[in-house]
């Protein structure tokens, strides 16, 4: 994902958008396995990310993946 992805889910969870960041860099530079492993994050965001959002895919291990829509739209259908 880019980060314009992930701020994207960052805000659909209600959080600020340095915190895609802060996800990018525990997954890139850390190399972290798991959302659990993201300490810096509110708990309610990594249990957010675990819900909507996966570890894994074409490019290795580290990469993450949208699981899930991301947006809702006021009629209801999702996007």
């Amino acid at each position: 994902m880019t980060l314009d992805e992930v701020e994207q889910v960052v805000a659909a969870a209600g959080e600020r958008p340095y915190r895609a960041g802060q996800v990018l860099h525990w997954t890139y530079a850390r190399g972290a396995k798991s959302f659990d492993e993201m300490h810096d994050l509110p708990g309610r965001l990594r249990q957010y990310l675990k819900e909507h959002v996966a570890f894994g895919g074409a490019t290795g291990p580290a990469a993450i993946a949208a699981r899930s829509v991301i947006a809702k739209s006021s009629d209801g259908t999702r996007k």
